[in-house]
């Protein structure tokens, strides 16, 4: 069968996937490429409402039929194209089918997942043989998902076991974790601990380059910041400093919470309740997305590379990434940048194929750049150095 598309979108017809196709219009416009799922009325009722919106004929973009319960409908799609952009979640479920479809039919894929076992299961099954068809599956293309990461805390750690047998040199001194709310020399709030899936993503990255380049790993910690908010009709004023002192016992709520069926089907049917009304089951308004700002502040100490371990880290640097609409804006342009990376840079990318992180798939390639000029683009300033 011919590859007559250069990308495919699946799981258009999901929240995401709509944003997805939004952006391609742009981001792929000089490329083939075409959407997928399992419902084709639903796939040509969203197409139409996306007509409407921007004003453009869509009829030219192909609707493939494709389901996960339905292997041979996914060997179809993935043949069918160079890279799948897979937006059907949740991953640990349903991306398994799409990433051995892919793999089988020769066909790169990216993803926007932030569940760790699904990315360790992924790394585990597959890798080798992604690497021996010569095809890059590259995981967490977007923003990450907290939720899933507690409710398979403990499979993680398994996972990490299997994962983690190479081993690595000794780093001094010790990144140790801060548990307490704590200030840093550039900004006024408090920070503290954030369980974020960076830090799994951002460890095997580091494995990757000490393995293959032998590059000192680095240590990573994260944190989630606070500034103060008048809360309970202006009564109580809760500073950044008890904010992020309660957190560490809101988090740990949601820990034990999500162990049982019963408290899992509450946080799932009510999580306005259990969020303080900042999630809700509703899709929320494009409108109100773009009024979101986020900024992460990236803090690095460390030496020169020909400086030994022994000598104290005094180089310092402060990063800002800030931008607007991170969990739909951002994510979407991400991942489609991601896609485009692999068709155009795909000789500037390691080891002729693998499950890999975004790191370690286009450290040498101008995905940076990319990004910044997109809608949603990323804005670095460099606070200190």
């Amino acid at each position: 069968m011919s590859r007559n598309l250069d990308a495919i979108i699946f799981g258009a017809s999901s929240y995401t996937g709509q944003f997805v196709i939004e952006e391609a219009l742009e981001i792929l416009k000089d490329f083939r490429w075409g959407i997928a799922g399992r419902n084709e009325k639903k796939l040509k009722r969203m197409l139409s409402d996306i007509e409407a919106k921007v004003k453009k004929d869509l009829s030219y973009i192909p609707i493939i039929i494709a389901d996960v319960n339905d292997t041979s409908s996914l060997e179809i799609m993935a043949k069918q194209c160079r890279i799948v952009l897979n937006c059907c979640g949740p991953y640990n479920i349903l991306g398994e089918p799409v990433v051995k479809a892919c793999i089988d039919a020769g066909t790169h894929h990216v993803d926007i997942t932030g569940e760790p076992q699904f990315i360790g299961n992924m790394l585990l099954k597959y890798n080798d043989l992604a690497k021996e068809k010569g095809v890059y599956i590259v995981y967490a293309c977007g923003l990450e998902s907290v939720p899933a990461e507690l409710g398979y805390a403990c499979e993680i750690l398994k996972l990490e076991r299997q994962l983690n047998k190479e081993k690595l040199p000794p780093t001094k001194p010790k990144l140790w974790l801060k548990p307490f709310p704590h200030q840093i020399e550039t900004s006024h709030r408090y920070y503290c601990y954030f369980p974020a899936t960076d830090k799994f993503v951002i460890e095997r990255s580091q494995r990757y380059f000490y393995a293959s380049q032998e590059k000192r790993p680095i240590q990573f910690q994260s944190y989630i910041g606070f500034r103060s908010v008048k809360a309970i009709f202006e009564i109580l004023c809760l500073t950044s400093f008890w904010l992020a002192l309660l957190w560490p016992f809101y988090v740990i709520l949601l820990l034990i919470l999500s162990q049982f069926t019963w408290s899992r089907k509450a946080l799932l049917r009510s999580p306005h309740l259990f969020s303080f009304g900042l999630v809700s089951v509703e899709k929320p308004l494009e409108s109100v997305q773009n009024t979101i700002e986020f900024a992460m502040t990236l803090k690095a100490k460390g030496r020169y590379h020909e400086v030994p371990d022994f000598i104290e880290p005094k180089k310092e640097l402060v990063v800002r990434i800030s931008g607007k609409n991170p969990i739909y804006g951002v994510t979407s342009n991400a991942m489609l940048i991601c896609a485009k990376t692999i068709l155009n840079e795909n000789s500037k990318m390691p080891d002729n194929g693998g499950v890999l992180s975004p790191a370690s798939a286009f450290a040498k390639t101008q995905i940076i750049e990319e990004i910044k000029r997109t809608k949603y683009g990323l804005k670095f300033d460099v606070i200190k150095t």
